[in-house]
């Protein structure tokens, strides 16, 4: 602190000579250390999302672990047949073929996974069964259910 001309007490302060500059390149490195973080980070997420894409499309779609089983119902006279099952949810009905030549109708379907599964044939859109199952049960309504284990 000095004085000046009046009496007053000022405070003084001596800048040494070049804090500008260090200053300046101070907020320059800082600056560019931000972008280049945020940049890390732009990309890391883009990678993560790609990576997420990937691990989904490998995992959730694509068929790793499926068998291909055919399933053969003993005709008698049917106009058609179909089958469900826990292997797709019993969402879809899947229609069979009449094998002429056999005299049976077959349906070649893909069980994604490994497990046990629970099938019935619709013939006809009415009768519920397990034909000839070699390993079958009743359900809660009294209609057989076939079983197989993959």
């Amino acid at each position: 602190m000095e004085k000046d001309k009046s009496g007053e007490l000022r405070l003084t302060v001596r800048v040494p000579e070049g804090i500008e500059l260090r200053t300046m390149d101070t907020i320059r490195k800082r600056m560019a250390a931000r972008v280049l973080l945020r940049n890390i980070l732009r990309y890391a997420a883009g990678a993560v999302a790609a990576l997420a894409v990937v691990l989904t499309v490998w995992f959730g779609v694509l068929p790793h672990d499926s068998t291909k089983i055919v399933l053969i119902y003993a005709y008698h006279g049917e106009k058609k047949v179909e089958v469900a099952g826990s292997f797709n949810g019993w969402d879809e009905r899947i229609a069979m073929k009449h094998d002429l030549k056999n005299d049976v109708w077959t349906a070649e379907i893909t069980v994604e996974g490994k497990g046990v599964f629970e099938y019935q044939f619709i013939v006809d859109d009415v009768i519920y069964t397990a034909g000839q199952a070699e390993y079958k049960v009743k359900d809660e309504q009294g209609n057989e259910v076939g079983i197989m284990s993959l």
